[in-house]
C-alpha cells in the first residue's frame, strides 16, 4: 500500500500538479499484511519512507471485499484504515470505510460499488445562464465538493450554486493564471434520446459558448 500511495504522489506531482483533488479508491480483501510497505506497518508507528500528509487534497473510499464470516477480523481492517486516514490528513467524511452487507457474493459486490460510486460519481446537474434570454442544462465534471474550512472560532461551507450565471468576460491576458480551488469541465446535457445524431443537430449555448471563447 505504502509503494501505492508513493506511485500516487509523484502521478500527481507530474500529471496534474498539487493543487488538484484526488479521489483515490482503494479495493482490498480485508487483510492488512505485514512487513515493509504494508497497511498494518503504515499505522503501527513504524518508520517509513512515506512522509504523511500528502501534499494535495485527498479523498479516499476503501471498497472491502471480505465476507464478514470468512473474514473475523473486518473490524480490526476498518479500525487500520481509519487511522492510516487519520495519519494523511483526511478530515470528517473524506475518508470512508466499505464492506459488502452479509455474504460476499455478485449481488453484495455491486451493492457496494453503487454506494461508492455514488458518493464521488453522482451526475451534477445544474442550469449555464447567459444573459435573460440564453440558458440551457449542463452537467459538471468532475461533480464539485462542497467547499469546507475550519477556523479558530467558527466553520465556513459553501456549496455550489444549480444556476452558473456568465456575468461577463475578461480578457486571458489581464487575469493570467488565477487562484483556483478546482478545475471542472462544464457539458452540455443530451436529452436521453436513443438518436444521437438528433442530439447533435440541436444548437446548445454550452457549444455556441465554448466555440465564441474561441474564436475569440
Amino acid at each position: 500500500l505504502e509503494v501505492g500511495l508513493q506511485g500516487l504522489d509523484g502521478l500527481v506531482r507530474e500529471e496534474w500538479g498539487y493543487g488538484t483533488p484526488i479521489t483515490l479508491i482503494i479495493v482490498t480483501d480485508g487483510g492488512i499484511g505485514f512487513g515493509p510497505y504494508s497497511l498494518h506497518n503504515l499505522v503501527t508507528g513504524t518508520p517509513t519512507e512515506l512522509r504523511p500528509p500528502l501534499p494535495f487534497p485527498l479523498t479516499i473510499s476503501v471498497a472491502c471485499l471480505a465476507d464478514a464470516a470468512t473474514c473475523p477480523d473486518l473490524n480490526a481492517t476498518k479500525e487500520a484504515y481509519t487511522t492510516l486516514f487519520s495519519k494523511l490528513g483526511l478530515k470528517n467524511g473524506q475518508g470512508t470505510f466499505f464492506s459488502v452487507d452479509g455474504s460476499l457474493s455478485l449481488k453484495s459486490t455491486e451493492t457496494m460499488f453503487r454506494d461508492v460510486g455514488s458518493l464521488h460519481y453522482k451526475q451534477w446537474l445544474g442550469t449555464l445562464e447567459l444573459g435573460t434570454e440564453l440558458n440551457c442544462r449542463v452537467q459538471v465534471c468532475p461533480p464539485p465538493k462542497s467547499y469546507c474550512a475550519t477556523s479558530d472560532f467558527h466553520v465556513v461551507r459553501r456549496d455550489l450554486s444549480p444556476i452558473i450565471s456568465v456575468k461577463g468576460f475578461l480578457s486571458q491576458t489581464d487575469i493570467s493564471s488565477p487562484p483556483v480551488y478546482s478545475r471542472h469541465l462544464i457539458l452540455p446535457v443530451t436529452s436521453g434520446k436513443e438518436n444521437k445524431e438528433e442530439d447533435a443537430k440541436t444548437p446548445n449555448h454550452v457549444v455556441f459558448l465554448h466555440g465564441a471563447l474561441k474564436v475569440e
